[in-house]
């Protein structure tokens, strides 16, 4: 049975991308140049549904390098620039600061890596973006876990916004394990304003988790999360206490409370949240899993990719399997047939690179092409059939047919994606067939009283509409002399109404 679509608070805790900026992605291109949108599943109520595996499918797209002009940067849409600013509550994520004038940096190298995935970016102000690009935070070209750490702090805070209410438990581990990485982190990190920004994001942890267990009614759990608010309670009590010491206290209730409240560490990411540089798909980076939970781990196991025998190359080029990684996870490898990447000749040209004395329309002129491609070609496309519009004679209402061009055949690949019923005639709906509007040919159909459907479907009739000079306020004069823009007769159409600061 198929899984049930996920709501779009379900789809952004599940991806780490808002609500907002998954609307974006279904509706418009986010990589400049390339068609593809998010598929939605459902959509009722004005809360979109989404499609799981689509929508998985879609993140690793995201991922991937996006395509930019030659010496540019890839293009970055706004909706992704605005996300991570309200991710970082519109200040820098170091120093809280020069929020509204701040930038979008990247993590990853954006001149290697070319991802403007929104995991990939991180609000700063242009001070700490310049440190961050010049790695003044660390070994320049080497992993900087301080933003790293920062960035993932603030995915979980939206996490958690987006679940709202839903697996309280799961999200009260999750404080809990985030807890053990800011304590961690503060205990290496050597930058003053990465230790003011971890802090910063430690004391959030501390003041969320009262909150969340408060909404907790799981009985197991009670008592572990009563222990585990008044010790970690700011008020006098804690006015002694540094972050890192009230963090270690927090820490030490989470395998308690894990125990009681039925769940375990995640034994693929142990609680990082993370595997091999992504999400984790076990514990959909919760950082714990149910603890009935039955898992056959070598299913994630890294293994040499068939293909490429850990090349990282086929043809030439980029290993299409593991993506030049030269390995990839056991259970991509059980799912692949490895047969469609073998390269056959291409069955349209059949290996000659030319058809009907032009590059071959399918292979480009290279010949050959991997078998996967190769078994979707429909060679039934490729028999000329007679213009459906036309009927073969090349001529539409006496003129040269417009889908043909005269040609009277053409592709059947191509003549069963004509419409024809946009070529069928209708009456004008301005002047509703008469060929006049108002003493005049009528501008719409151009007095001809029909127009076909596509046209009718395109034409904005409103416009035609008549409505008072907004020059004259429709009193046909101005200073005693008829106004110039509608000559006097008062009324003029909306479509020149809206031109009018024009004359």
């Amino acid at each position: 049975m198929p899984n049930a679509p996920l709501s779009e608070y379900e789809a952004a805790a599940q991806v780490g991308i808002s609500p907002t900026l998954l609307r974006f992605f279904a509706s418009r291109n986010a990589k400049k140049g390339e068609k593809r949108k998010l598929a939605v599943a459902n959509k009722t109520d004005d809360t979109y549904y989404f499609d799981e595996t689509e929508l998985k499918d879609y993140d690793t797209w995201l991922r991937k390098p996006w395509p930019a002009d030659k010496g540019k940067r890839p293009y970055l849409p706004a909706p992704i620039r605005d996300e991570i600013k309200r991710e970082a509550n519109l200040e820098c994520a170091l120093c809280h600061k020069s929020g509204e004038a701040g930038e979008a940096a990247h993590i990853r190298d954006v001149a290697t890596s070319k991802n403007n995935h929104p995991h990939n970016l991180i609000w700063m102000c242009a001070n700490h973006h310049t440190k961050l690009d010049n790695g003044s935070f660390g070994p320049k070209g080497a992993d900087n876990k301080d933003i790293l750490a920062l960035k993932h702090g603030l995915q979980l805070f939206s996490k958690h916004i987006w679940l709202g209410q839903a697996q309280i438990s799961k999200q009260i581990a999750a404080m809990l394990t985030l807890c053990d990485e800011m304590q961690k982190q503060l205990a290496i990190s050597q930058s003053s304003a990465a230790v003011k920004a971890i802090e910063a994001l430690g004391t959030r942890a501390l003041t969320l988790i009262p909150e969340l267990a408060s909404h907790s009614k799981t009985k197991e759990v009670r008592a572990t999360l009563r222990k585990l608010t008044l010790k970690i309670a700011s008020g006098k009590a804690a006015s002694g206490l540094t972050t890192a010491q009230r963090l270690v206290d927090a820490v030490s209730f989470k395998e308690e409370f894990l125990e009681k409240s039925g769940l375990k560490l995640c034994p693929l990411c142990e609680g990082a949240k993370a595997h091999n540089g992504y999400d984790c798909p076990l514990c959909h980076a919760d950082g714990s899993i149910d603890a009935d939970l039955i898992v056959d781990l070598r299913e994630f196991e890294l293994i040499t990719c068939q293909l490429c025998e850990g090349s990282g190359r086929h043809e030439a080029e980029d290993c299409p399997v593991c993506h030049g990684e030269r390995k990839l996870e056991r259970r991509f490898a059980d799912q692949t047939d490895f047969r469609e990447y073998e390269f056959v000749d291409c069955p349209l040209c059949e290996g000659s690179g030319s058809w009907e004395g032009e590059e071959c329309r399918e292979c480009r002129g290279e010949k050959r092409m991997p078998k996967g491609l190769a078994d979707q070609v429909d060679l039934r496309g490729y028999k000329y059939v007679d213009c459906p519009l036309c009927e073969g004679s090349g001529l539409f209402h006496g003129e040269e047919c417009p889908e043909c061009g005269g040609e009277r055949t053409m592709l059947s690949k191509y003549a069963y994606e004509v419409d024809v019923t946009k070529y069928d005639e209708r009456e004008c709906r301005l002047c509703n067939g008469s060929s006049n509007y108002h003493g005049e040919d009528c501008p719409a159909c151009g007095g001809q009283g029909h127009m076909t459907s596509e046209q009718s479907e395109a034409t904005d009739f409103a416009s035609f509409a008549m409505v008072n000079c907004p020059k004259c306020k429709g009193r046909g004069h101005i200073h005693g002399e008829d106004c110039r823009v509608c000559g006097g007769g008062r009324k003029i159409q909306r479509r020149f109404a809206e031109r009018s600061d024009d004359y």
